[in-house]
Parts: structure tokens; sequence; C-alpha cells
């Protein structure tokens, strides 16, 4: 029995057609009944059953080989349908992911956009899609300078071309006025494994109200440098009216008697000038400057009470009862200016201007570090004015006594320190002339009572 007599073929082209040698399919080779010769596993149940295949091969061997083969099979079968099963599930993770993927691109509150190297939309987000008032899906293929800005063409200043050239991120600034929105752009190229731009990501973040904020801060910013300016000149006036009130004070004061014109004046730029020499911070020079001037305003209200004559005037040594009276001067002060909040920091130096090193002082004798330090400077500078200025009783005793003076005096009546500080200025030419002194002592004009009177 021949193959094509079982199967009644009538391929004549087949070589086992009609063939004496040939008795079996299975060894020709070739198709048989238009099917390919690897689907022989699906025949051979067929050729169990075939006289011609009996007569030729080892059913035993054969039987043998197709339980190989079919064990082959079936671990192949298996582990086909385990890639397929594993395929299958890392398409869900993919398409889970995608998703996923999707859901927060979309919802990113800033525009995303995917493009090619010719300004073409590959893929972006939801959030474009709201501005430019289109569907998603017919934003793809659109070249984005017409989408976003309405040009034909890429607009100045483009981050993406500049991104082309610098293959780094670029930004940019722009107002969008049809959108009436401020965006800031950014373009970032996505490079392939041999470093060329394959795509652009561009981002655009809408910061119109940070901007308004701007806008507002600036106004508000203007406004209050206004306000400033216009405070700054009331408080110019309001200074210049209290600058006015002390000197008026002082000039109460010098004017009570000629032999004490411009004392207040000059003890202040001696005191200061000690205070700058000893590096005194500007500030707190401002204080003492304050208390110069004001240091005996207590006199004011001392000396009403007794006649002008006496003490002021008086061409002798003063009796012990007008003493007293002169030693009130610096608690008057104190009370005079008490009621003023922004002369507090000055009244401790008008009260204890008098005391001295070794307690021997007035008004409370106190002695050493508890005197205020700003108090002993006025007291260095008030008694160097003192000491080079003419008195009813005497004349000037000059420059050298009163330095002479200081010496004697220091660690006693003077503090050393301000002292020393002193007398480097007054040692020095070009720094003693530094002080703005309208009557220097070598030429300090001699006024007589009698001078005084007859004006």
């Amino acid at each position: 029995m021949k193959c094509w007599e079982v199967f009644q073929c009538q391929k004549k082209e087949c070589p086992a057609y009609k063939s004496k040698d040939l008795k079996c399919w299975l060894f020709s080779g070739t198709h048989c009944h238009d099917e390919i010769q690897g689907k022989f596993l699906e025949k051979m149940e067929m050729c169990l059953d075939c006289e011609v295949f009996k007569s030729n091969m080892d059913l035993a061997a054969m039987k043998e080989s197709m339980e190989v083969m079919n064990k082959q099979f079936k671990e192949f079968r298996q582990m086909i349908d385990g890639e397929i099963t594993k395929y299958n599930e890392t398409e869900k993770k993919l398409l889970r992911a995608s998703n996923e993927w999707r859901a927060t691109f979309d919802s990113m509150p800033y525009g995303v956009m995917l493009l090619d190297r010719e300004f073409h939309i590959l893929r972006t987000n939801s959030y474009i899609a709201n501005i430019s008032g289109l569907p998603i899906n017919e934003l793809s293929g659109k070249k984005c300078y017409e989408l976003i800005h309405g040009k034909d063409k890429p607009i100045e200043g483009c981050p993406q071309i500049r991104s082309s050239k610098t293959l780094k991120t670029e930004i940019l600034e722009l107002y969008e006025p049809g959108m009436n929105k401020y965006f800031m752009v950014y373009a970032t190229p996505v490079l392939d494994d041999e470093g060329m731009i394959k795509a652009y990501v561009h981002s655009l973040i809408d910061f119109t109200e940070m901007k308004d904020k701007e806008k507002k801060l600036v106004e508000n910013r203007d406004a209050f440098l206004n306000m400033l300016k216009e405070l700054d000149f009331s408080f110019k006036e309001l200074k210049a009216v209290y600058e006015g009130l002390i000197h008026s004070f002082v000039n109460a004061i010098d004017a009570k008697s000629p032999w004490t014109k411009g004392h207040s004046e000059r003890v202040t730029n001696y005191a200061v000038a000690i205070a700058r020499e000893m590096g005194i911070k500007q500030k707190d020079i401002e204080t003492l400057r304050i208390a110069s001037l004001l240091h005996d305003i207590g006199k004011i209200g001392t000396y009403d009470i007794i006649t002008y004559d006496i003490i002021l005037d008086k061409p002798g040594s003063l009796s012990n009862e007008e003493y007293a009276l002169v030693k009130m001067h610096p608690v008057k002060g104190e009370e005079i200016l008490r009621p003023v909040r922004q002369l507090q920091n000055v009244l401790p130096v008008i009260r204890h201007h008098h005391e001295r090193i070794d307690g021997n002082g007035y008004p409370d004798r106190l002695r050493g570090e508890e005197i205020p330090f700003f108090a002993r400077i006025v007291h260095v500078a008030d008694s160097f004015d003192s000491m080079t200025a003419d008195r009813p009783y005497r004349p000037a005793p000059g420059k050298e006594y009163a330095v002479s003076e200081l010496k004697k005096y220091s660690g006693l009546q003077f503090d050393p320190k301000v002292v020393e500080a002193f007398l480097k200025i007054l040692e020095d030419p070009e720094k003693f002339s530094k002080i703005p002194i309208e009557q220097i002592m070598q030429s300090r004009e001699r006024i007589t009572h009698n001078e005084v009177c007859k004006s």
C-alpha cells in the first residue's frame, strides 16, 4: 500500500506519487495534502493506522519517539503559554501605568507639550486643551506657535530655538494678550543615545496671579516710599522745630549774663570732639550733643528767684548761701526737662555733670564709674571752657592754665580717660582747629559789665 493510494492523492508533482521506491510521505520530505510537513505530528496519528507506515517503521521505536516528542511539545507549549501570560500581565501593567501617567499628566496645574524639531505637537495634556479651547485629540500635529501664540512662525526669543543651540533648558517670560495671561515657558531638549535632539518638552506655567501681586506690591512700595518722603519732610520740619526749641533754651540760658554768652555751644563742641576722639558711635554722640547744649538749663529755674547782679555778675567770691543756690541748677535742670519724653536719656547727664571722680561733687556725691559716662565728658568740657573764659571776678586764665589744671586733677575731679582724649585734641593743632568754636581762646573778646550796661 502506497501513501498516494491510502489518501487517494492525485498530486503528480509529488515524488512519492506512483513511486515504487518511496513508500511513505514521511520519508519524502515533501508536501502532502497541501499541508506543510511541519505539521507531521498531527499526521502521525494517521500513520499509526497506515499499513505502509507499519510495514516500514519500528512501531515500538516510533511510539517511544512520539512520547518524547509529545513531552517536548507539551513543555514547549507550556513555555509559550507562560510567556503569553507574562506578556498579558505586562501589557496590563503598561496599560495601567499609561492610564495613571495620563491622569497625572492631565492633572498637572500647568501645560506640558512634547514637540518634534519642527514645532509639531506630538503629545500634550488637558491644560493645553483648556487654554486653546480645542479637544485634546485634535491637538496632535499642530504647530505650537500657531496654537499658543496665534503666529505663523516661532515668536521672538523662542526658547526651543535657543535650546536647540545650547542643548539645555531655556526659559522665556511672556505675556499673551489674547489670553491676558503671563507665562513662564521652559523648553528642554530630549536627546537620543548619540546626543542628538529627537524632541522637546515644553512647560507653560501661568504666573499671572503672581505678576498681579507683584504689580500691587510695586504700587504699595511706591505709595510707601512717597509716604516715607512725606514723613521724612515732616520729620525734618519737626526736627528743625526741636532744634530751634533747644537753641532757644540755650539762648535763654546764655542770655542771663554776657559772661556766659556762647558757653553752652562751646561746651557742646568740646564734648562732641572728645566723644569722637574716644570712638563713640554717632547715634550716642547726638545724645551727648543735646545734653551738652542743655546742661545748664537749670540756671533758668535757679537764678530767677534772686537778683541778676548777685550771682552772675558778682565780681567777688560767692557766699555759702549763693554757692548753695548755684549748686541747685543740675537738679533744677532735670526737673525742667523731666516732662519731655524725648529728652529722658539726657536727664542723667544734666543732673550729674558736676559730680567728681573722688566723690566730692554735687548734687549726689557720686564717684568713679557711678557717674554717667557722658556726664564725665561734659564736666571736663564745661570746666575747660570756664577756665578759658572771662568772668566778672577774673580775666580768663588761658589755655595753658586750663590744660595744667586738667592734668593736675585727672583722677580726682576728672575722668582720666576723658582728660587723656581731650589733651590729644588740645595738643594737636590740626585736631583742635576742627572744633567749630566761634571764639577761640586766643582771640576771645573780653566783655566787661560796664560795656554791657551801656548797650
